[in-house]
C-alpha cells in the first residue's frame, strides 16, 4: 500500500485489516514522512484472510496505490520417475543317457518343462526344441522351480541341483531349485533321463512247497475331462483335447502324465488305492 503526503511526525496513524466480521486481523502503525514523501506500507496477511482495510490518518494524507501479492508457489522437487523391473530368463536342455554314464548323449524333443514360482503356481509351460531346450525369458528376479514331466517309458538319471551334477537337492524329483537374480539369464538347468535298466535273469528257484498265493491288490482308476465355458455360465461346452495332465502321489511325485484325447478326457488307471492329485497344466 502507497501512502503521500502524511503529515511529518504525525502519531496515532494506523492501517488495519479486518476479517468479514469486522474484527482486525493485522494492525500497522504509520509515521508521517511529511509533504510529497511517499512510502510503502506491506502486511503479512495474504489476500484470502481479510475482507476490509481500515485507515485511520490523524492529519492529511493519502492512499495513493493498494496492490495485492501472492506468494510465489514453491517448486515441487523432480521425483524419479519409475524403474521397470530389469528381467532375466532361465534355460536348460533335456538328454537322454544311452550308455548309463548319468551324462546326456542325445536331445529329447517335445518334453513338457514348467515354471512355478514359490507359491508352487504354475507361472508358464514350454516344450522342449528339435536341440532338447527350452527357454523361459522375460522374468523378474525371485524363487523359481523348474519341473519335468518324464517322458513316457524313461526316468530320471539326474537334473541340475541332484547330486550326481554337484548340486544338493534330489536326483529323482524332476524338479530344479533356481533362484534368479534381477536381470540374470540362468543357464544349464538341465534334466538327464534313461530307459530302466533290465534286470538280469535269476536262476531257477527251487519249487517251494506250496502256499497260499498272495491277493493281488485291487486297482481303480481316476478320470475326467477338461471342457471349455464358451457362455460364461461356469459350466464347460466344449472338449479341449492335448492338454496335459499330471497326477501326483501323497509325495507330489509324478506318478503319470496323459494327455486329454479328442473328447477332452483323461484316465489314469490300474491304481492302489492312496491319496492323489491331478494337475492340469492349462491350454
Amino acid at each position: 500500500m502507497g501512502i503521500l503526503d502524511l503529515e511529518a511526525d504525525a502519531e496515532g496513524n494506523e492501517i488495519e485489516l479486518l476479517d468479514s466480521s469486522e474484527r482486525v486481523l493485522e494492525s500497522i502503525p504509520v509515521m508521517g514522512l511529511g509533504d510529497n514523501a511517499w512510502q510503502d506500507v506491506t502486511f503479512s496477511s495474504t489476500r484470502e484472510d481479510f475482507s476490509f482495510i481500515r485507515v485511520l490518518f490523524t492529519t492529511s494524507g493519502a492512499v495513493t496505490s493498494l496492490k495485492y501479492c501472492s506468494p510465489e508457489p514453491e517448486t515441487p522437487s523432480p521425483t524419479e520417475s519409475p524403474t521397470d523391473p530389469i528381467l532375466g530368463s532361465i534355460s536348460g536342455c533335456v538328454e537322454l543317457d544311452t550308455d548309463n554314464d548319468d551324462r546326456g548323449e542325445e536331445p529329447i524333443s517335445d518334453v513338457t518343462i514348467m515354471l512355478l514360482d514359490d507359491d508352487d503356481d504354475i507361472v508358464s509351460t514350454v516344450r522342449t526344441d528339435d536341440d532338447g531346450c527350452y527357454l523361459f525369458r522375460d522374468l523378474p528376479g525371485g524363487e523359481y522351480t523348474v519341473m519335468e514331466t518324464n517322458p513316457d517309458g524313461l526316468v530320471d538319471v539326474t537334473d541340475a541341483d541332484g547330486p550326481i551334477s554337484g548340486g544338493r537337492n534330489d536326483d529323482f524329483d524332476s524338479k530344479i531349485a533356481v533362484e534368479l537374480p534381477d536381470g540374470a539369464d540362468i543357464t544349464g538347468q538341465d534334466f538327464v533321463d534313461e530307459f530302466p535298466e533290465t534286470p538280469a535273469p535269476s536262476p531257477e528257484p527251487e519249487t517251494p512247497s506250496p502256499t497260499e498265493s498272495p491277493t493281488d491288490p485291487i486297482l481303480g482308476s481316476i478320470s475326467g475331462c477338461v471342457e471349455l465355458d464358451t457362455d460364461n455360465d461356469d459350466r464347460g461346452e466344449e472338449p479341449i483335447s492335448d492338454v496335459t495332465i499330471m497326477l501326483l502321489d501323497d509325495d507330489d511325485d509324478i506318478v503319470s502324465t496323459v494327455r486329454t484325447d479328442d473328447d477332452g478326457c483323461y484316465l489314469f488307471r490300474d491304481l492302489p488305492g492312496g491319496e492323489y492329485t491331478v494337475m492340469e497344466t492349462n491350454p
